[in-house]
């Protein structure tokens, strides 16, 4: 059977071998290698957010490890266990 280039076939379903219509750069070459020529920022900020979404749940656990902290530091001089320490008047 035939393929129809770049347009839908006779039965509904698309050509498999058509190319992506994207604009992201010529046929074979790595469109990621466009975008980070073309916007040097977003690529720099896309990879900031990468690494941390990468590392969301050790993030996720040292917050809860520290919040947990908080609330027994606050629960204790709530209850008079210590004194308030302070660096600084």
């Amino acid at each position: 059977m035939r393929a129809c280039p770049r347009s839908p076939c006779r039965d509904g379903q698309g050509s498999e071998d058509a190319e992506d219509d994207t604009g992201t750069g010529s046929p074979g070459q790595d469109a990621g290698a466009d975008f980070r020529t073309q916007h040097p920022v977003r690529y720099w900020l896309w990879t900031r957010v990468s690494w941390l979404n990468a590392r969301h749940l050790q993030l996720a656990w040292i917050t809860l490890g520290t919040l947990m902290l908080t609330d027994l530091y606050i629960l204790l001089l709530a209850s008079g266990a210590f004194s308030d320490p302070r660096i600084f008047n």
